[in-house]
């Protein structure tokens, strides 16, 4: 139960943080920037607010410039008495960053708890759709769903019977269906390492939400013969952590790469799984 609740404190410091570091406009970056500049803090005016500019070409010729006029020199004021801040001017229109994103993503899947899940159902695909919404320089908190296909190890299956019997007809035995799927649905949030957009941006998932998991019916075929194994279902607390890389192919537009784990709380041990997915982030 400690895992679970280390999520929701990660989920509610993560609120905390956007609440007290807000995600800006280009147009309130660059309005409190401008004060700290004309108070001679030109260092501060840059790190806090004109570096988060949105990184379009004019901008970055803009933030190009400032940093040569004001941070590469010896850090006098320039000669007029405003600082030369009145030759310069916004570097874009001041529009606000698309604070909405769409990400579909499609992966694959490995099985790791417990140790008969592991054993007797195979790696298979998975697929999901994430919407957010960026609420910090660093955050993003959405709503995704997932869902996480793992189809039978026949061969397993076959070698448990021989273990069993030590009759080598077990091989002869064939199972069709049964396959055992997880779908959730969640709360994430997820923290970039850069505030900025640059072409490679890391960033970190801690997720908490509900998950279903269920087997579907299987039949057992051997020699003519069929015995059907009835499935089962079962929901329960869902917590995910995970890794990954956004990668900017153009303005709003990202490759996104995530490695990562997440389980259900199911009776007895939870059934958990390891995920390494692919997919595009467009942002609204």
């Amino acid at each position: 139960m400690k895992t679970p609740l280390v999520l929701l404190a990660a989920l509610v410091w993560a609120a905390v943080s956007a609440w007290a570091d807000p995600a800006l406009s280009d147009h309130e970056n660059f309005e409190r920037g401008t004060k700290l500049h004309n108070e001679g803090k030109y260092q501060e005016a840059y790190d806090r607010y004109f570096k988060d500019l949105t990184p379009t070409p004019m901008n970055e010729k803009w933030l190009k410039d400032y940093r040569a006029e004001y941070l590469l020199s010896s850090g006098d004021a320039p000669a007029d008495g405003n600082g030369g801040f009145k030759d310069l001017r916004p570097p874009g229109p001041g529009k606000s960053r698309k604070p909405y994103s769409l990400v579909v993503r499609l992966g694959m899947d490995v099985p790791t708890t417990p140790s008969d899940f592991s054993t007797y159902w195979k790696g298979g695909m998975c697929f999901g759709v994430e919407f957010g919404r960026k609420v910090g320089r660093l955050l993003t908190i959405s709503l995704d769903l997932s869902q996480h296909r793992f189809p039978v190890d026949e061969k397993a299956y076959q070698d448990y019977f021989y273990a069993l019997t030590g009759n080598p007809e077990s091989y002869n035995i064939h199972i069709s269906g049964g396959r055992l799927d997880i779908t959730s649905f969640q709360e994430k949030a997820k923290i970039h390492f850069s505030g900025r957009d640059p072409a490679l941006n890391g960033f970190f998932t801690a997720g908490l939400g509900y998950g279903w998991v269920v087997t579907h019916d299987a039949l057992l075929t051997y020699q003519g013969d069929s015995q059907p194994a009835q499935g089962s279902s079962e929901g329960n607390l869902y917590v995910s952590l995970g890794l990954g890389m956004d990668m900017r192919l153009a303005p709003g537009r990202y490759l996104t790469l995530e490695y990562g784990g997440a389980s259900v709380a199911t009776k007895g041990d939870p059934t958990g799984f390891a995920a390494l997915t692919c997919g595009f982030r467009y942002d609204l």
